[in-house]
């Protein structure tokens, strides 16, 4: 569905994957992924989107085809919000309330966080089981804590299973972060492990950042001035549904909340067809 481009985004060359052509009556959906993913996470999705819509799904800085950010630009949340106000001034995509933008996990408070700092430029925000801390621990976080208590903050992080290295904690992974069994043969496995290893000692630098700063969506939400909707899987393992209520007391226009039965975390891959079903109903209301 989408073609692969690159741009370099003042020297930091990004990846994207792009569909149709901007128009002026319609706004660009911009979609953004999750941690230590990229933007092929978004392809059924994408697919599935007629052709006639402007689809962008970018790689964040140090994911994917992207290349790692410089040493003095910084990784944390808002680092990578103002590379993404980078990236879409290059595209010339920075016009007045032409922006809807579509984030999950890591990216849904990317997106959050990007639509307070920048009002003028979104039209809608869909924001997708996004990282924050819950009133409820999901399995995973409920992993975590014991896994650190047990071995130390980095030891900890490297065992709880968001940075595989080998194949079985790949699969474990997977297992984790989708409702539906994925099975793949074990030489992808290994290829998928080993192209990660090259990037756990950033992936770890980046986990490390994102978890100290899990209630940052929630303390700026309030500021979103756009239309917001919310889509969760009701069987998120990585980060709880419980989150879910938090956002909506926040939110001063919440306009759609959907909790997708049958869902993992991966929202894009158990339920790509009710997925996009929802993102374009909420794109036209």
């Amino acid at each position: 569905g989408m073609e692969r481009k690159f741009i370099d985004v003042n020297g930091v060359r990004l990846c994207y994957g792009e569909k149709g052509q901007a128009s002026g009556s319609r706004p660009t959906i911009l979609l953004i992924h999750g941690f230590s993913a990229d933007h092929y996470m978004w392809a059924p999705v994408a697919q599935r989107i007629p052709g006639d819509y402007h689809v962008i799904a970018v790689d964040q800085p140090g994911h994917g085809g992207s290349d790692d950010p410089h040493e003095t630009e910084s990784i944390c949340y808002y680092g990578q919000v103002k590379k993404l106000y980078e990236f879409i001034q290059h595209k010339k995509l920075d016009m007045e309330k032409k922006l809807h933008i579509v984030g999950l996990s890591m990216g849904g408070t990317i997106g959050g966080l990007f639509a307070a700092e920048y009002p003028h430029l979104i039209h809608k925000v869909t924001i997708c089981c996004p990282s924050m801390q819950t009133p409820s621990a999901s399995i995973f976080v409920q992993k975590l804590k014991d896994s650190v208590d047990e071995k130390g903050e980095d030891e900890g992080i490297l065992a709880c299973g968001l940075l595989p290295q080998t194949p079985s904690e790949l699969q474990n992974m997977l297992n984790l972060s989708h409702y539906y069994p994925q099975t793949l043969p074990q030489q992808i496995l290994q290829g998928a492990a080993d192209m990660r290893k090259k990037r756990n000692v950033f992936f770890l630098k980046l986990f490390r950042s994102i978890a100290e700063k899990s209630s940052t969506l929630v303390d700026n939400i309030h500021r979103i001035q756009s239309p917001v909707q919310i889509i969760w899987g009701k069987d998120d393992s990585i980060i709880d549904v419980s989150g879910l209520e938090v956002l909506k007391e926040k939110l001063t226009d919440c306009k759609s909340v959907e909790v997708i039965d049958s869902c993992g975390h991966v929202i894009t891959i158990d339920q790509p067809t009710v997925f996009t079903k929802h993102l374009l109903e909420f794109h036209h209301i």
